[in-house]
């Protein structure tokens, strides 16, 4: 039997994932009614070029300097 705590737990977890999906569903759909890909990517194509992107040294040189500038100033 499980715990009241760790029925919360699960409860939070589920109501964080649910209100995540809702929201790609809604880009999703979007992206999919404005049918430009310059003005609403899908989510698709945005983790497509981010997984293109990390395998780049200018992307983590970018992150870097930019972070580098947050910190400092």
């Amino acid at each position: 039997m499980d715990s009241p705590g760790k029925k919360s737990r699960r409860r939070r977890l589920f109501v964080k994932l649910a209100v995540v999906c809702f929201w790609l569903l809604l880009w999703e759909i979007i992206s999919i009614r404005v049918n430009e890909e310059i003005l609403v990517a899908s989510p698709v194509a945005v983790l497509k070029t981010l997984f293109i992107l990390v395998r780049s040294l200018d992307f983590w040189q970018t992150i870097f300097f930019s972070f580098a500038r947050i910190v400092l100033l």
